[in-house]
């Protein structure tokens, strides 16, 4: 990622925008355990798939919010945060996604 923030920007690109068009899930959760700070480009791609992730479009495989839990907790949180704010009538679905994964006591 640390490519993709400076002169080769242009060729990186490419490389991660073939890995949205397949394994989407293996990409995300690869970018979230990347240590931060994270540049523009790694930031950008995270926002998007985390919203992907959180919100169920298309089919979205319950290993994902589980992995992602397990490894960057803090992701996590800030995208159910970002998902009641920008849409309060989301809080069931945040807490049945809280409770499918048990982080609810």
């Amino acid at each position: 990622m640390a490519l993709a923030d400076n002169d080769v920007r242009d060729e990186v690109k490419p490389l991660l925008d073939s890995g949205l068009n397949s394994k989407t899930e293996l990409l995300f959760l690869g970018l979230a355990q990347l240590k931060t700070p994270w540049g523009p480009l790694h930031q950008d791609l995270v926002s998007k798939l985390l919203h992907v992730y959180l919100t169920g479009t298309g089919t979205v495989p319950q290993f994902v919010q589980t992995r992602l839990w397990q490894v960057n907790q803090g992701l996590f949180v800030s995208g159910l945060l970002d998902l009641y704010e920008h849409d309060r009538t989301t809080l069931p679905k945040i807490l049945k996604i809280t409770e499918d994964l048990s982080v609810r006591n």
